[in-house]
């Protein structure tokens, strides 16, 4: 037969308190509190001593109302409470965890202290509980700025509809050589607001696949002395307008190397935004060198 001295160490080892529920409802400790539960309880005066743990830890006095039906029944195994979170007397956190077990006619209460496996298993829990949230949160505002993204190319795309249509009823005009050239560039221009606007939604829609589209390839690769030639090209006429001379700067060798990695769409529409905006800021009668 198993000692009390041998009992008292496996249940310490186990970091397991044992109580028996005695006929007059209350509860006494089976052989000695181990020291986690003096610190949560420390009223605790020895093995006999009566203990009013539903005042203590109103979670056990829940858990009772279901361990009292499992005491009366038949079945076999332990019957648990579920895992819930105390505070000892040095405000450290403590996981505890109550199960109800039959002996014989012994109705007993088991409170195990729950450690750091179970403290490692809950902060992965918690952590795959808060990416799924954050998942969720980035799926919404994914969806906020895809239909944002889709409002302003609906209403960027009207307009140019009208400019491409009002493009083509002066393409049928007798127009002067002079007006002729600024025809086809306004074209050019609404061609590529249009093909621009169509590569806004396909890098939305597959950023990571267009990024996988850059040619590293020197024959494929784009050339950035040709984009920053038709940036001039097509921004040409509206500099002229306001009497600012844009030219590509003689300091360029035309005869070198300028191919890049990158993605030609992209390069065209960085160099053009450049460009225009330096236009905005360069006085009547100045030059612009690209």
């Amino acid at each position: 037969m198993m000692s009390e001295s041998t009992l008292a160490a496996l249940l310490a080892e186990l970091n397991l308190a044992a109580l028996e529920k005695l006929e007059n409802g209350s509860l006494v400790i089976i052989g000695n509190a181990p020291a986690w539960l003096h610190s949560l309880y420390p009223e605790i005066a020895g093995r006999a001593h009566i203990l009013s743990l539903g005042n203590r830890f109103p979670f056990i006095e829940n858990s009772l109302v279901d361990a009292e039906e499992f005491w009366r029944g038949a079945e076999k195994g332990r019957l648990k409470s579920g895992p819930w979170l105390d505070v000892d007397q040095a405000g450290k956190e403590v996981f505890l965890e109550g199960s109800a077990v039959r002996i014989g006619p012994q109705k007993v209460l088991l409170i195990e202290l729950l450690g750091g496996a179970y403290e490692q298993s809950r902060s992965l829990l918690q952590k795959a509980r808060d990416s799924v949230l954050e998942m969720q949160r980035r799926e919404k505002e994914a969806q906020r700025k895809e239909i944002l993204l889709h409002t302003i190319v609906h209403d960027l795309a009207g307009p140019l509809a009208g400019m491409k249509a009002s493009f083509s009823l002066l393409d049928e005009e007798k127009l002067n050589p002079e007006g002729k050239k600024f025809l086809e560039a306004g074209i050019r221009l609404a061609h590529k607001q249009e093909m621009w606007i169509r590569t806004i939604l396909d890098i939305y829609a597959a950023e990571v696949a267009s990024l996988e589209r850059f040619s590293r390839d020197a024959a494929t690769a784009p050339d950035v002395l040709l984009c920053a030639k038709e940036v001039i090209q097509a921004l040409s006429p509206s500099a002229a307008g306001n009497g600012v001379n844009l030219e590509l700067s003689c300091r360029m060798d035309a005869a070198g190397s300028w191919k890049v990695v990158g993605e030609r769409s992209r390069l065209e529409r960085v160099l053009y935004n450049l460009v225009e905006n330096a236009l905005r800021h360069t006085p009547r009668g100045g030059s612009e060198r690209t």
